[in-house]
């Protein structure tokens, strides 16, 4: 018979297999879900004079990321690649996202590319937006004629 410990033992060595079988399944359904594409986190936000986003794409190669403007339609984007070069693995836990990703942004003004600086820095890239200079525009005020 066995005794409580080798049960234990035999049961700890069975969750362990059955958890990296799991991350091998979950790494290849995820990374079939990267072929079509995924979305880097992004932060916008506007100062006085500028609208800011900033896309978090560390591991990318700054020359495999694309900044594209159509008037008021900024797109980034590029691929991240998994660099591991060795023998075959075995994931206890895969949560990095690789491959390609695409993100657009619709702007509240139409900007050309002189409006627009780009920096990639520690895996964050910043876009600075310069904002167009207000427009005058003069309203005639018109007076009723009349009253009650």
């Amino acid at each position: 018979m066995f005794d409580r410990d080798e049960i234990l033992e035999a049961i700890r060595r069975f969750h362990i297999e059955a958890e990296r079988h799991f991350y091998d399944l979950f790494l290849e359904a995820r990374r079939s879900l990267t072929l079509r594409g995924w979305q880097p986190p992004a932060d916008i936000f506007e100062t006085e004079r500028a609208m800011v986003i900033r896309l978090e794409i560390p591991g990318a190669r700054e020359d495999e990321v694309q900044i594209t403007l159509s008037e008021d339609l900024l797109t980034v984007s590029g691929v991240k690649r998994d660099e591991y070069e060795g023998p075959g693995r075995r994931f206890h836990q895969a949560e990095i996202t690789y491959g390609e990703f695409s993100r657009s942004f619709r702007l509240p003004w139409k900007a050309s590319s002189e409006d627009v600086r780009a920096v990639y820095k520690n895996g964050i890239l910043t876009i600075t937006l310069h904002k167009p200079p207000p427009k005058e525009v003069k309203v005639t005020v018109e007076r009723e004629e009349g009253g009650d």
